[in-house]
């Protein structure tokens, strides 16, 4: 029989109880598997945070693979806010065409597709005329609707999908339209958050590109989820400059 003390508001007085001890840990192999257990349920609540972080990492390991060097801090683009009715404004570059995708947010957090703010332009040829056609198109287009950053889902440096000469110039017509910037996104990186995280695609029938092109309008689409998701991150956004690439 053990004694407990019970105090109250005017004196101390002992109460016996035939409550029996918690003899299994009154032992130093009992009090060492109290211990064993809780390190065990501390490594669980734990996992979780640590896969995350392994998973946030593998898009350096991505790069590696493809034999880039890892992204550097870039300018963090001013919109949009995370969980905001911003829109994002991605682009695909696919010879010859460049498509535009814009995505919405509603209050409730669910992306919308944009029709009214997304396009397709296409580069005639390779003459300076085709350029300053497509440039000039560009300039009206995104002065009248209003977009101010457009993030550009790069393609893969090698294979089917590798850049053309028609890329660079439309890349060029972008970075000179006034008053918009134009931020780099790898696509190595947005197809891994695709395949882990499996976030949910908007429709785009509003938006008639054609059959053969209905993937690249996907692929910047993703790329826009990808960009609301990770705006605070600075890493997987470049402006192109050699001292930030």
């Amino acid at each position: 029989m053990r004694t407990i003390f019970r105090r109250t508001p005017d004196l101390v007085r002992s109460t016996p109880t035939n409550a029996p001890a918690p003899a299994l840990f009154a032992t130093p192999w009992g009090r060492l598997a109290a211990t064993v257990g809780a390190c065990f349920a501390s490594a669980g609540r734990l996992r979780k945070r640590v896969w995350q972080q392994i998973m946030n990492e593998f898009d350096y390991f991505a790069h590696a693979l493809a034999g880039k060097a890892l992204p550097a801090s870039a300018t963090p683009p001013t919109t949009p806010l995370v969980g905001s009715v911003a829109p994002v404004t991605a682009a695909v570059i696919a010879k010859p065409k460049l498509i535009l995708a814009t995505v919405n947010w509603t209050q409730g957090g669910s992306p919308r597709f944009s029709e009214s703010k997304s396009a397709v332009f296409e580069l005639d040829d390779r003459s300076a005329r085709a350029l300053r056609v497509i440039h000039d198109q560009l300039d009206k287009y995104v002065n009248r609707k209003g977009i101010r950053t457009i993030y550009l889902r790069m393609a893969n440096g090698n294979g089917e999908h590798a850049p053309h000469l028609c890329h660079f110039k439309i890349e060029a017509a972008l970075q000179l339209v006034c008053g918009l910037d134009l931020l780099f996104v790898n696509t190595l990186s947005v197809g891994a958050w695709v395949r882990r995280c499996e976030p949910v695609m908007p429709a785009t029938k509003g938006l008639d590109v054609g059959r053969r092109w209905e993937a690249k309008l996907h692929a910047a689409v993703e790329a826009a989820l990808f960009v609301n998701e990770h705006f605070n991150n600075e890493r997987y956004f470049k402006d192109g400059s050699a001292r930030r690439d």
